[in-house]
């Protein structure tokens, strides 16, 4: 499932050092436990249940699902050419002008 795919894909990730150390305590916390997993006799991957997850945390692995999500869905990202946009500077970072203020 896509779940444990991006558990994976993080972990490989933070194991070839290409992202970046965190300082988040709980984040350092829930990572470890929520990205649990198994491989079946088929060869997938199966990530431990989210009740077992919350119950052995204590609470939901929310800031564990965040991160993983965001360095899942980072590597569909294209960076924006100025070229490419009407762009505009907020702050020194370039935001296309469809993005909301």
């Amino acid at each position: 499932n896509k779940r444990a795919e991006s558990y994976f894909y993080t972990a490989e990730k933070i194991r070839a050092k290409e992202v970046d150390a965190t300082e988040d305590m709980e984040l350092m916390r829930q990572l470890p436990l929520a990205s649990r997993y198994k491989v079946t006799g088929s060869g997938k991957l199966q990530i431990v249940p989210k009740d077992r997850i919350k119950e052995d945390l204590g609470c939901s692995p929310d800031r564990a699902d965040c991160y993983t999500m965001g360095i899942w869905g980072l590597q569909n990202v294209e960076p924006i050419s100025d070229k490419k946009y009407d762009v505009k500077k907020f702050g020194g970072v370039s935001v296309p002008n469809f993005v909301g203020r």
